[in-house]
């Protein structure tokens, strides 16, 4: 999960700082030939004061970019939350655990 190719470091990678770790699996399918598009994006982000495990499972999206920004959008939320930044009022379901750095 370390080695990503670039185009697909995307989806839990959005929650990485300068010089973290980061281990990302991602899927994505339309469930249909047009869609809607299932986005899934799972992984571990590393640095010296924090360290997630973070999984979105998503569907129901138009195509596969809105859905990646939608990705994106829950992991840094969900990671400012942990870390005490403020979130948008709009919310979103999403899993995420923190642990506490090693």
């Amino acid at each position: 999960m370390a080695e990503v190719a670039p185009e697909q470091a995307w989806g839990v990678s959005a929650a990485a700082a300068p010089g973290d770790t980061v281990g990302v699996k991602n899927g994505w399918t339309p469930r249909e030939p047009d869609g809607p598009w299932i986005i899934n994006s799972v992984g571990h982000v590393g640095g010296p004061d924090r360290e997630y495990l973070v999984a979105v499972l998503s569907e129901g999206h138009p195509d596969h970019a809105s859905g990646v920004d939608l990705v994106e959008k829950l992991v840094t939320e969900v990671t400012g939350a942990i870390e005490g930044r403020p979130a948008p009022h709009d919310h979103h379901v999403l899993a995420a655990r923190a642990l506490p750095p090693s």
